[in-house]
């Protein structure tokens, strides 16, 4: 039987359900960004920025949900997904970056290499 409350009760029972998977993927998701800057070379090798990325995104998060909050955005759910796609998205970023900044000519001065894109 279906009725007009029905997704929300399997929201919330999937919930319950989903929330060890959701901190193990939070920890997955923290060892790679601190871990996939690193090169072999110490000198190209930018762990912090990996670091600060993810701060970046984890403070952007909390401010989000916080202002949330305060006006007072029912919290459901579908709402334990929006972090993992605002780290997405800021971290897919920074990566796009680090990769670029690999690529450039290390000759070339930091701005210079800063305002070339190389694809």
């Amino acid at each position: 039987m279906f009725v007009s409350n029905t997704p929300a009760w399997e929201m919330e029972n999937s919930k319950l359900a989903i929330t060890g998977n959701l901190i193990i993927n939070t920890m997955v998701l923290v060892l790679f960004s601190l871990i996939a800057p690193f090169r072999m070379d110490a000198a190209k090798s930018k762990p912090l920025i990996g670091f600060f990325a993810l701060f970046t995104a984890t403070i952007a998060t909390v401010a989000g949900f916080g202002f949330c909050c305060y006006i007072g955005v029912e919290f459901i759910s579908l709402n334990l997904a929006a972090p993992f796609l605002l780290f997405g998205i800021g971290m897919d970023d920074t990566f796009v970056v680090l990769s670029s900044w690999h690529r450039s000519s290390p000759h070339l001065s930091v701005p210079e290499r800063m305002g070339r894109y190389e694809s």
